[in-house]
């Protein structure tokens, strides 16, 4: 066999190999577990390539994978936006993968094994500035692996699941100098382990906060009532929501939560809206956090309005990041949000606000323990969205309540695990009642923040620049 035909032999199983494994972990129900390998095929390829095939390899491979991801964008962007997006990341991915090529090659050491995960984390890091959802997120179905986001936040995940792959392929390169091979392999290897064991031990801690009965409701039925600014469309939707106060209440609930923008509301029938809830709120002795859509004139708001159980309003809350193009002109709000209760310290936010970890962190740090987050999702994202909850809620140590419209209705204890889910396509209405214990708080990250990805970032600017000598590797 002729060495091109070998090379495009190797270069079509790479590119396929970690192709099909990103295919699974980028859609809307990641396989967590192929995070974990998915870049070492083409990593191992890329080290034993010319560089031109490397970056063709890797940008096809991250390519491939992301088609499982265009369900998800095209709910939210353009055509155009989206396939910039998809060649944009491939060019990211193949980009990383030849600095890491390079410093490889060059220093032909095991130490060569921490360049891909600091790269893929330090890119990770800064998408999230901008509200982009990384691989980490892949993992909250793996619970063990996501409790080191307590000390690194999301950036140490995502360094974690790319230590893995690094390490194999690594150690494949490296094969003929055994030492080097076996320190690849086996260094890593014991980091992983250790992070997934103290991820273990976190898990089995016993619950120590206090039960809280959280009522949850959500129906995709009159969505198409939160732009409306007439009384008689809006005022029977509100009332619609109240039966289902009625309904979580009597089964127990201390606190209900309805979703993001539920209906509109104007300045007309504003008071009549809010004391439909009131009493409701007043009736059951329970606190109700509601989503509305405040239309008023050129300054719209998206508030989540809070009723204590009297009846009284406790807090008008304004969501802080708003969707791009379609909630332009809104006005914001501001973080913190707390609301002291006999149960404890909880907190509000809306939707959007959980896809940046600003929000969460601050509530956190006024002492929040429950996290109450009326949302609306854009279908396909759903699962994806709850999930993003769920690593706020390691993060920050917060409980997340999450009723989502046009989505999935979630909610998380203060560890990432999802104690209770349900979609609301193809049901009337979701209901959930759920034992949510309070957050322990107080963690690494809601005190220092994101100082492991900025420590990445660093690191990567370094490796992007620095030209090692080459080495034998003896």
């Amino acid at each position: 066999m002729t060495p091109d035909r070998q090379l495009w032999r190797r270069d079509a199983a790479a590119v396929l190999g970690s192709g099909a494994a990103y295919f699974l972990v980028r859609g809307a129900t990641p396989v967590w577990a192929m995070a974990w390998v998915a870049p070492a095929p083409v990593l191992a390829f890329a080290c034993a390539a010319p560089a031109r095939a490397a970056a063709v390899a890797a940008f096809v491979a991250y390519a491939l994978g992301g088609l499982a991801s265009l369900p998800l964008l095209a709910a939210v962007v353009s055509v155009p936006v989206l396939v910039v997006v998809l060649v944009g990341t491939s060019v990211a991915f193949a980009a990383l993968v030849l600095v890491t090529r390079r410093v490889t090659i060059r220093r032909n050491r095991w130490d060569a094994v921490f360049v891909f995960p600091i790269l893929w984390t330090a890119c990770d890091h800064l998408a999230s500035r901008g509200g982009v959802a990384g691989i980490a997120y892949s993992q909250v179905d793996c619970p063990p692996a996501i409790q080191i986001a307590a000390w690194t936040g999301m950036a140490g995940v995502t360094f974690l699941v790319s230590l893995a792959p690094s390490a194999l392929a690594l150690a494949w390169h490296l094969r003929r100098n055994r030492g080097e091979a076996v320190r690849a392999f086996a260094i890593p290897l014991a980091l992983c382990a250790a992070a997934l064991g103290w991820g273990a031990w976190r898990l089995a801690q016993p619950e120590i906060g206090a039960m809280v009965r959280v009522g949850l409701a959500a129906t995709d039925e009159t969505i198409r009532f939160f732009r409306t600014e007439r009384a008689d469309e809006a005022l029977p939707v509100v009332a619609a929501y109240v039966r289902r106060i009625d309904a979580l209440a009597a089964r127990g609930a201390q606190v209900v939560v309805l979703p993001e923008k539920f209906v509109g509301v104007t300045p007309a029938y504003a008071d009549a809206a809010r004391d439909l809830l009131a009493v409701a709120a007043r009736t059951h002795h329970v606190w109700v956090v509601a989503g509305l859509n405040r239309i008023a004139g050129s300054a719209p708001r998206n508030v989540a309005l809070v009723l204590d159980p009297d009846g009284q309003v406790a807090m008008e809350y304004a969501k802080v990041h708003m969707v791009p193009g379609y909630e332009d002109g809104y006005v914001t709000g501001q973080a913190p949000a707390t609301i002291r209760t006999a149960a404890g310290t909880w907190a509000v936010a809306i939707c959007r606000d959980l896809m940046f970890t600003d929000v969460a962190r601050a509530n956190a740090r006024a002492g929040a323990g429950l996290l109450l987050v009326p949302a609306w999702d854009f279908g396909a994202d759903g699962r994806l969205a709850a999930r993003i909850a769920a690593m706020r809620a390691v993060e920050d140590g917060v409980a997340v309540a999450r009723p989502a419209q046009d989505g999935v209705v979630a909610v998380s204890d203060d560890r990432g695990r999802i104690l209770a889910e349900a979609a609301t396509n193809g049901t009337p209405e979701a209901l959930l009642v759920v034992d949510v214990p309070m957050g322990r708080g107080a963690t690494l990250y809601s005190r220092v923040g994101d100082w492991f990805g900025w420590i990445a970032t660093l690191a990567a600017v370094i490796l992007i620049v620095w030209r090692p000598a080459v080495t034998s590797g003896d």
